[in-house]
């Protein structure tokens, strides 16, 4: 008498960590990173969480958007992309441009500031500066 109670296993069911509900195993792709070869998400949650990466405010297709007046957050990001893919150096690797400081310490680390503002047109013009400089330039914009 044969096994009833036996799952086979192309119909195993298996729990998705994302979308918190069981598929099919043949919904999981493969993943070298476990043991068993099969992913915990399927592969419909993975889509779902890469489609969210790339268009995220992390993601690589960020720095294609449009650029939108000023935000700051962009402007911010942009920069940090540029020094990311080293199409622009450390702020701690130039002199500082208001007191000539080249030495970065931790008590003045060099930042970028964006001294024309966060204006569309403007995201990507920015100066090395030291932290005391940095700081002394916006109280001068606000007027304190």
């Amino acid at each position: 008498m044969a096994d009833t109670t036996k799952i086979e296993w192309s119909d195993a069911e298996k729990w998705c960590s994302k979308c918190k509900s069981r598929h099919d195993r043949s919904e999981f792709g493969k993943d070298i990173t476990r043991g068993d070869g099969l992913s915990a998400s399927c592969l419909a949650s993975r889509r779902v969480e890469v489609r969210k990466i790339q268009t995220g405010s992390l993601g690589r297709r960020m720095w294609l958007t449009p650029s939108r007046e000023g935000d700051k957050r962009q402007a911010r990001r942009r920069v940090n992309y540029l020094v990311e893919q080293g199409r622009i150096p450390r702020p701690d690797d130039l002199p500082c441009l208001d007191c000539g400081d080249e030495i970065f310490t931790l008590r003045y680390p060099h930042e970028y500031d964006h001294h024309l503002g966060y204006s569309a047109e403007h995201q990507l013009s920015v100066e090395a500066v030291c932290r005391k400089c940095h700081r002394n330039r916006e109280d001068a914009r606000r007027g304190a």
